[in-house]
């Protein structure tokens, strides 16, 4: 073996040493924030049951989530120029809304509704990313990353988009109090 050969294999084990001990968040696209949002952030755990932005909602679905406090029909919602229909289920600290939406451009009836946003504020629930109810914006930031910031009159928010889909926080005194996976419209 040359001189030149063995330095190339020295230098290509030290590499090989560092890479190892980069701590995960090396493979970070975003250095100096959190990873960039997934599908799996848009979903929960909900009475043992896992929930998605998307996913089918059917009479089997409502069954296992438990029984709703109320069912309420929200009303005819505009999304890309088209009317669809809303619907709030209540349960004790927190809501889903199923809707129709977009059952026009996918393979899908009118009368087929999917889960269209889920808000929670039970202290018991949690992200995917384990974010919950008290959690300091601060923290929410070392989860997702910087956002975007919203505040008017009626509150202050710090949100996420992937697509067509926002993930929100509620923040009250710095704490969150609420958080919604819902599409953005």
């Amino acid at each position: 073996m040359n001189t030149r050969t063995v330095a190339s294999a020295m230098v290509f084990a030290g590499l090989s040493f560092f890479a190892a001990l980069a701590p995960a968040s090396a493979n970070n696209p975003y250095p100096g924030s959190a990873m960039p949002l997934s599908k799996a952030d848009f979903s929960l755990s909900i009475n043992g049951q896992s929930i998605a932005l998307g996913d089918k909602w059917d009479e089997d679905v409502q069954s296992r989530l438990g029984p709703s406090l109320s069912d309420n029909f929200v009303g005819d919602v505009v999304f890309d120029d088209e009317s669809y229909k809303f619907y709030q289920h209540h349960y004790e600290e927190w809501d889903l809304y199923t809707s129709n939406l977009w059952w026009d451009k996918a393979d899908r009836d009118v009368d087929d509704y999917i889960v269209a946003q889920i808000t929670f504020s039970s202290t018991a629930m949690k992200t995917h990313r384990g974010a919950f109810i008290g959690m300091s914006v601060e923290d929410i930031k070392k989860r997702y990353g910087e956002g975007q910031h919203q505040q008017n009159d009626d509150g202050e928010w710090l949100f996420y988009l992937l697509g067509k889909k926002r993930l929100s926080f509620d923040i009250a005194a710095g704490k969150i109090t609420a958080v919604t996976l819902s599409y953005d419209n």
